[in-house]
């Protein structure tokens, strides 16, 4: 195990065996419970304006889509205000989107699918992209400051396997990073949470993201295309979208295998 590993081990233990921990999990919960609360009222505000800029009957209809059902519903609604209401749908799509990706709240693929039916693969992927980075790292803050010994005493088990996981593969961890997030089922929002207490840099996190998440992200603003037409989840999520993700996920383990291979080779050289 590296060096790195071994100092925010050293410090983990530090962290998780102090007799004040129960006192610091107090303020932490106080904390996040407080910034929660703030972001939610931005974000309330930014939705009520948005509704309000939306004239017609048709605005009375819209809520907060967390399925397929809602996004299609809501989608309908949209539609017939994307050419006179554009940046202010916008607004309303980054405040919704960044706030459900940093408090790991469910929904985000309906954020998907409304990206791409109302701006198009053009401007709706980049987009989506864009802000499930943004979020990801919000959510990486919150926890990096914040979230230490909430963790580790929710989720001292799962914390210690995505521990050894990590440290198994620093020598070639940005390419495993971009595994686990092409890997279909792998828990994004546990390792946006986890990886700032295994000395994990931000911008590891953040390139993780941008290109593991990207195949998703095409797939579901694509199916946003024509969500009208969807009638099940199934219809967006399948066995040769899942094919297709195990197959690039497998493609970022090539490089650190070619790796160790030319270094064996290396090393049977004679001197």
């Amino acid at each position: 195990q590296s060096t790195w590993g071994n100092r925010y081990t050293l410090q983990i233990m530090k962290t998780t065996t102090k007799p004040d921990a129960v006192v610091e999990t107090g303020r932490q919960v106080r904390w996040i419970l407080a910034i929660f609360l703030v972001h939610l009222s931005i974000e309330i505000m930014v939705l009520y304006f948005v509704v309000q800029s939306l004239d017609g009957e048709q605005a009375d209809r819209l809520y907060f889509p967390t399925n397929l059902e809602g996004a299609k519903v809501v989608g309908e609604v949209l539609l017939s205000y994307v050419d006179t209401n554009y940046y202010t749908l916008m607004l309303g799509h980054i405040s919704s989107f960044f706030f459900l990706q940093t408090w790991c709240i469910p929904g985000t693929i309906s954020m998907n699918l409304l990206g791409g039916a109302l701006f198009g693969m053009k401007v709706g992927f980049p987009l989506c992209l864009l802000l499930n980075t943004l979020g990801s790292v919000g959510a990486y803050t919150m926890s990096k400051v914040f979230g230490r010994e909430l963790l580790y005493k929710h989720f001292p088990e799962k914390l210690e396997h995505v521990k050894s996981l990590v440290d198994g593969h620093r020598s070639n961890l940005l390419y495993y990073m971009i595994f686990l997030r092409l890997f279909p089922g792998s828990p994004n929002w546990f390792m946006n949470l986890s990886f700032p207490h295994f000395g994990i840099p931000v911008h590891y996190l953040a390139i993780s993201v941008l290109v593991g998440l990207a195949p998703w992200n095409y797939f579901t603003c694509k199916a946003g295309l024509m969500l009208s037409q969807l009638k099940s989840k199934s219809d967006i999520v399948n066995t040769e979208m899942y094919l297709q993700l195990m197959l690039l996920a497998f493609v970022f383990l090539i490089p650190p295998l070619v790796r160790k291979a030319l270094d064996y080779k290396n090393r049977q050289k004679p001197e």
